[in-house]
């Protein structure tokens, strides 16, 4: 069974530089990043009071998909989310990250290229849809109660899991979801890892890091923007 990592070494001079350099970069920007910071979580907020665990329940496909409204769950996850982590762009389409969408040009949900008769959620969008919200709802269940293993077993798109576990747990988590991103992260502040974990374990280390820190002001989110501010060029 998984655990956070306690025991994991942080090395203290990265602490103590990342602080500097952090202290620095708020200090230079600070009414820029507070005003940011204040509407990204006022949008987060919103978020949570649309798509409680109850409505994800209840909700149908029209308000899960991206495409048809403009502003169903998945919209919000990564378009108006998209502050909090963007899981846009790559490879990746929308049915990959969400499992099926709306496309407007063919009036239809899309799961899939032209020569898809079946996923690994089902063969039909209702069965689909169906399976895509128990993954949703069993990934929140988990997430209560810190089932890391089975978050990790989860079939969700990893992009897509990953930014829901920071968005229905944003106290201990930190918004950043790409595994690319993450190994150069954890590798630049010296946190030990393997290439080969899921990023599941490369997030829970990287927030023991970031508890090491012992800083109340800096919350999971600010963390988040002064890594992506510090290292835009390297990433």
């Amino acid at each position: 069974m998984i655990e956070k990592n306690k025991k994991l070494k942080i090395n203290k001079e990265y602490i103590d530089d990342f602080l500097r350099e952090y202290d620095i970069w708020y200090s230079n920007n600070k009414k820029d990043i507070v005003k940011k910071f204040n509407k990204d979580i006022k949008l987060h907020e919103k978020f949570l009071s649309l798509f409680p665990k109850e409505k994800i329940e209840k909700m149908n496909i029209d308000e899960y998909v991206i495409g048809k409204k403009t502003k169903s769950f998945c919209w919000w996850v990564e378009k108006n989310l998209s502050d909090l982590g963007d899981i846009r762009g790559g490879k990746l389409n929308a049915y990959s990250r969400f499992g099926l969408y709306f496309d407007k040009k063919i009036n239809d949900y899309v799961f899939g290229s032209k020569k898809t008769k079946k996923t690994k959620f089902g063969d039909n969008k209702d069965e689909i849809f169906k399976k895509i919200i128990q993954k949703i709802l069993k990934l929140l269940n988990d997430l209560e109660k810190e089932e890391y293993d089975e978050l990790i077993k989860n079939e969700l798109n990893p992009l897509f899991k990953n930014k829901l576990i920071y968005l229905y747990d944003p106290e201990n988590w930190i918004p950043i979801y790409g595994d690319d991103d993450l190994n150069f992260i954890l590798g630049k502040l010296k946190i030990p890892y393997n290439n080969d974990d899921d990023r599941i374990i490369k997030r829970i280390n990287l927030f023991v890091f970031f508890e090491s820190l012992n800083r109340s002001d800096i919350t999971p989110l600010l963390f988040m923007k002064f890594i992506y501010s510090e290292y835009k060029n390297l990433i």
